[in-house]
């Protein structure tokens, strides 16, 4: 493997590389094959938290119709989210972000108490760290936020951002 000063990939977040460790650490192995199949594993991991996090979205945005959830659901089926679900890419990683901010947005009541700020600051914190492009969709999701009038829970999830991500900026 090449040094992070070799690859062309050492300036993405490091979100999907960082989780991807366990799986390497469990299966030390020299063979490069068998590296590619455990960091596949990891795309995996982040397509079924997207899996789950839009099927309860879905449930929170429709209860009681079940065709709206499975429509809801119906992205996740096409052609190149199966193929990159199954590939070892960073790029999984951001529809799951994206997943989680559509469930915490299905819930009204997660913009009320300190205990939610934290964990939306946390989930924010991790985002950040998954890729650039998710960037301008957390800035308007921080933005509803504070037009909900929630500027105590802005600035508790806010330093719970800075506190998860920061040490990478």
């Amino acid at each position: 493997f090449q040094t992070p000063e070799d690859t062309w990939e050492s300036h993405q977040p490091p979100l999907y590389y960082i989780t991807s460790l366990p799986f390497i650490s469990i299966f030390s192995t020299s063979d490069v094959e068998v590296q590619l199949t455990l960091n596949r594993l990891t795309s995996i991991v982040f397509y079924l938290g997207a899996f789950f996090s839009l099927l309860y979205a879905a449930k929170n945005f429709f209860p009681g119709n079940k065709s709206l959830q499975i429509l809801f659901l119906t992205p996740l089926a096409l052609p190149m989210v199966l193929y990159t679900a199954g590939s070892f890419t960073n790029d999984i990683s951001i529809l799951s972000a994206s997943a989680v901010l559509l469930l915490l947005s299905s819930k009204k009541r997660t913009l009320q108490s300190d205990k939610h700020a934290i964990i939306t600051g946390i989930i924010f914190g991790l985002i950040l760290l998954t890729k650039f492009h998710i960037y301008p969709i957390l800035l308007i999701f921080a933005l509803y936020i504070l037009w909900e009038k929630r500027v105590r829970f802005w600035i508790i999830s806010g330093i719970t951002t800075i506190i998860t991500s920061g040490w990478w900026f």
